[in-house]
């Protein structure tokens, strides 16, 4: 529960009057009936009552599926000494208690007593989960050490699972060995104590893996696996990452299903039925649990025929309410959803639905085998999606043995456009078209097809290129008030700039130049930038590639960096501060007066992200709406990055990167003298670039002018208050931010990823966004035609409507991936899954 944000919880002392029954003696006829197939269930009537849940402990090792020493081995060397069978040996010798009543009323008898060489009591009871985490996992195989383990636990309040899986995660990474027994003991106590280690202890697996650095921690929502490695036990790796409840052994324990030992009829190292039979575990033990009867107690209704007719007769008796075995299937589903938004509410996503990676990527002793499930299976419904032309056209694997016929290629590429077109020309689709007025389209492929062969990599060859860039900076530069920093007189800056291939090489390049600049002038060799977590993803792209710590600042209410925090933020370290002007997420502007006077006064660098409103915002301030200085005005903005390809309405593959003086700028290029080939320099990543793209920016910008922008923007601004106002007018929504054209909303009472999902059966494609759950919509010149806005605010009061009627559904797709359709079904998206995404884009 503490890994879902859950504090407390409340309990009334009072207590509650037992609701009458409908049926006394046809519940407790009922009940003799359940309890004597529960008795005589081999499980839960033979073997738990004398050896407990520790009997297990010999077929999982024996399947090579116990995770020992932190999950690197699926077999542990003592076992033996910690098996049921040495529990129950041990007890007896001591005259301790093998069969004793651990839940008020219990008829299986599975606890145990523990007491020490001296008949004195020590625990109550040691369980197969507490020898597992305390014991295997950890590497001790002394009973008597996994019982002073598990009394501390019981002692301070914490779970011996998670515990000991913690202190699994702190030997393996090094913080204390394997098996040593007096460190384990004194862990646990710190926690108790209260020391600095003994609270991240006390945490769980994830945060000491995070403390210590260590990747190996293996967690579900935070919450630690249980004694069944998947890596062995395909099934359980299924349940552990889809079940609401985390990591976790009860909800759909499938061990039955996979191992001879248990009569099982699954290839536990196999994925074939592994999703099906966890599925449906998770949906009964859902339901089972809302009776309130011990799980166990679950093994004789799955059996005995005559035990699940006394289960829904006993709850007939009770409540007057006659259920099916379909009803009880339809109850665990419910819970299970209800779980779910539980989850959802607490910030959990699909992403989560994922075991720690080296479950996929470390091989298990004895079988050497990894989680093979659940990747392929949510793929596969992304392949469909990303390749529909897979079985309808030619796929060149190899080059054509003779040339194909060219009038035969435009023919089909002309069919792929005419299925695709539609997509973005009536206006349905979020940002990615920010034109697409046809004769604009056909000027610019004119412009392209006149410039095709140039390459600005030849400033000799095609000097028109160079002229075309140079003019493309200065227009956009002063359309930034470029030309003020020129004009003061205080000021020996002249703000200058490159074009590039997009806004995240415009970004990456300004990122790597404030890198350069601070190591060359200042000295830093540990850099780190102070980027908002709204800030658009190409900043951890540069973290990543040029070796910058990021320091995330969060965001306020409306959605803006928060101003202090940036402050305290900063360090000698600090290269860069980074505002958006707006975020992509919500479309907000962030404080860029406040937060580039910090920079100033640091003297280090403060980068404006413009790339999304950069063509937008001058237009909108001359239309008299209430925009705050983000460009050139403000003395400490020292970079801008703005795309042409978006609201400069140039063709798709150009940006603009601009820094406030030329000796700044110098810090982005890459020269060298010394190589064969001759003097090497490049502006930006790539030397060879296309010229027509750099072509197409300049001549839209000139054949638009400043009266063109103007209009266009004012037409997307009135629309956007159409849209704005009819989401204001539903009471199930609200407005994300203050946002201007690029509008995010969400729901406090409805699921919002179903309500993208109807938008997106409407044939509109809408930007999922998380943390918090939203969509967006990123208005462009295509959604100022008419009768579209009021189109779209009618098709949202529709799907809220339908998603308020059946509020259970669960959505099957979630538009979080940047730049893709809310259309495409992805499950579980996160960093793995995402490389293996790429990975099918090239596949054929």
């Amino acid at each position: 529960m503490g890994s879902k944000g859950l504090k407390a919880l409340i309990v009334n002392r009072n207590g509650k009057s037992p609701d009458a029954m409908t049926d006394p003696a046809g519940f407790k006829k009922a009940a003799k009936v359940f309890a004597k197939a529960v008795k005589e269930d081999m499980f839960s009537g033979y073997v738990l009552p004398p050896l407990g849940t520790a009997v297990l402990v010999a077929p999982i090792n024996a399947a090579g599926a116990f995770p020992s020493y932190n999950a690197t081995n699926g077999v542990f060397d003592g076992w033996e000494k910690i098996s049921g069978e040495a529990l129950a040996a041990t007890l007896q010798e001591r005259g301790g208690k093998t069969t004793h009543m651990g839940c008020a009323q219990c008829i299986i008898h599975c606890s145990n007593e523990f007491v020490d060489p001296q008949s004195n009591y020590v625990t109550a009871s040691l369980e197969y989960e507490t020898i597992w985490a305390m014991g295997g996992m950890c590497g001790i195989d002394d009973l008597d050490t996994i019982a002073r383990l598990d009394f501390l636990s019981d002692d301070i309040g914490v779970d011996t699972m998670n515990t000991g899986v913690a202190m699994a995660v702190a030997m393996d990474a090094g913080y204390k060995s394997f098996g040593d027994r007096k460190a384990a003991i004194e862990m646990v106590e710190e926690i108790a104590d209260g020391t600095d280690f003994g609270r991240i202890l006390g945490n769980g697996p994830a945060a000491v893996g995070k403390h210590l650095k260590h990747h190996r921690v293996p967690v579900v929502k935070n919450q630690s696996i249980a004694a069944y490695d998947p890596r062995a036990i395909q099934g359980m790796g299924v349940t552990y990452a889809t079940s609401p409840m985390g990591a976790d052994h009860t909800a759909g324990n499938v061990i039955d299903k996979n191992l001879d030992s248990f009569g099982g009829s699954l290839n536990p190292l196999k994925a074939e039925g592994q999703v099906e039979v966890s599925r449906e575990y998770q949906i009964d033990v859902a339901a089972f649990d809302c009776t309130g009867l011990c799980v166990f107690a679950n093994s004789a209704v799955n059996t005995n025929a005559k035990a699940a007719e006394a289960l829904l007769t006993m709850i007939y008796a009770k409540f007057g309410t006659r259920l099916t075995s379909a009803d009880k299937r339809a109850l665990g589903i419910r819970v299970l959803k209800a779980e779910r938004e539980f989850n959802r509410k607490a910030g959990f996503t699909k992403a989560d639905d994922r075991l720690a990676r080296f479950f996929y990527e470390e091989p298990l002793p004895p079988h050497n085998t990894v989680v093979i499930v659940s990747d392929e299976e949510m793929m596969a419904d992304v392949a469909r999606s990303i390749k529909p032309y897979q079985d309808a056209y030619t796929t060149f694997l190899r080059l054509p043995e003779t040339g194909r016929n060219k009038e035969e290629i435009i023919a089909e590429m002309d069919a792929l456009r005419a299925k695709e077109e539609s997509k973005w020309k009536d206006g349905f689709v979020s940002g990615a078209v920010y034109h697409g007025d046809e004769a604009h389209i056909d000027f610019l492929n004119r412009v392209y097809t006149i410039n095709s062969q140039t390459n600005p990599l030849h400033t000799d060859v095609w000097p028109s290129i160079t002229k075309y860039e140079a003019e493309v900076v200065s227009m956009t530069a002063n359309m930034l008030n470029g030309d003020k920093v020129t004009e003061d007189p205080d000021l020996d800056d002249e703000v200058c700039g490159v074009v590039s291939s997009g806004g995240t090489e415009s970004i990456l390049l300004a990122m790597k130049t404030y890198r350069d600049w601070a190591r060359d002038m200042k000295g830093i060799s540990k850099p780190e930038m102070i980027v908002p977590i709204t800030a658009h993803a190409a900043f951890d792209k540069a973290a990543q590639y040029f070796n910058i710590k990021m320091i995330r600042i969060p965001v306020d209410a409306d959605f803006k960096a928060d101003v202090a925090k940036t402050r305290d933020a900063i360090t000698p370290n600090t290269i860069v501060i980074v505002g958006s002007a707006p975020s992509f997420p919500h479309g907000t502007i962030d404080p860029i007066e406040a937060l580039s006077e910090l920079a100033r006064e640091a003297d280090i660098g403060f980068h404006t992200d413009a790339c999304l409103g950069g063509f937008i915002l001058p237009w909108a301030e001359k239309l008299g709406y209430d925009i705050p200085l983000f460009d050139f005005r403000l003395r400490g903005v020292t970079s801008i990055s703005v795309d042409t390809h978006k609201y400069g309405y140039a063709a798709k593959g150009s940006s603009v990167i601009l820094y406030r003086s030329i000796e700044l700028r110098r810090h982005q290029f890459y020269t060298t003298t010394d190589w064969p080939g001759g003097l090497y320099l490049s502006p930006t990543f790539a030397r060879s670039r296309a010229g027509a793209l750099s072509a197409t920016a300049w001549a839209a910008m000139v054949a638009i002018g400043e009266q063109g922008y103007l209009e266009i923007a004012k037409k997307i601004l009135e629309t956007a208050e159409v849209i704005k106002k009819g989401i204001q007018e539903i009471p199930e929504l609200h407005i994300l931010g203050d946002p201007l054209w690029d509008i995010a909303f969400s729901s406090e009472t409805l699921n919002i990823y179903r309500i993208m999902d109807v938008m997106g059966e409407k044939k509109w494609s809408l930007n999922g966004l998380q943390n918090p759950p939203g969509v967006h919509i990123c208005l462009t010149h295509r959604h100022s035609q008419a009768g579209l806005a009021e189109k779209f605010i009618a098709d949202l009061n529709d799907a809220v409507a339908r998603v308020k009627a059946d509020p259970d559904k669960e959505t099957d797709g979630v538009g979080r991936l940047y730049g893709m359709s809310a259309n495409i079904p992805i499950k579980g998206v996160m960093d793995a899954f995402l490389k293996r995404y790429m990975d099918l884009v090239y596949k054929l």
